[in-house]
């Protein structure tokens, strides 16, 4: 056998050994999205909350008085996002602080990430209704030369 073998053969061996270890590290991608329920589990009431505020890193129309199932993918990417940021931060400062019922906080906000990816999964492919226009909650249409639809 030749040095030229034997390197090559050296090679093989190091390149089986990165890919048994590629395989056990989890990809940048799947870390980067985390973990999402199962698209069952979004039929559930408590699922599909209402929403209360917009993250700050979404930069589309504001989806609040919507609900979870109303707002498109990337709301809900931006949620996850800051859910897993916030439940980090809970990590770092105060590992042992519970809520009311014995669980450590950070892994609600870690829950309801799951549950932000998971609506982002199901409505990544749906059209998304327009918001509501500021008077259309009021049924007047405040465009029609200034006047108002008002019985009084």
């Amino acid at each position: 056998m030749g040095a030229g073998e034997e390197i090559l053969r050296r090679l093989e061996i190091i390149e089986a050994k990165v890919d048994r270890l590629l395989a056990a590290v989890p990809s940048a991608a799947a870390s980067a999205s985390g973990d999402a329920l199962p698209d069952h589990q979004l039929d559930n009431a408590w699922a599909d909350k209402e929403i209360k505020k917009d993250p700050k890193r979404y930069s589309g129309p504001t989806m609040v008085g919507l609900r979870y199932s109303q707002a498109p993918a990337a709301w809900h990417e931006a949620q996850a996002s800051f859910l897993d940021w916030k439940a980090e931060q809970g990590r770092k400062e105060n590992p042992v602080r519970l809520n009311n019922n014995g669980k450590p906080w950070h892994e609600a906000d870690t829950f309801e990430a799951k549950i932000c990816r998971a609506w982002a999964r199901r409505n990544s492919g749906r059209p998304m209704p327009a918001p509501a226009a500021p008077g259309a909650s009021h049924g007047g249409d405040f465009d029609s030369g200034g006047e108002t639809p008002l019985p009084f």
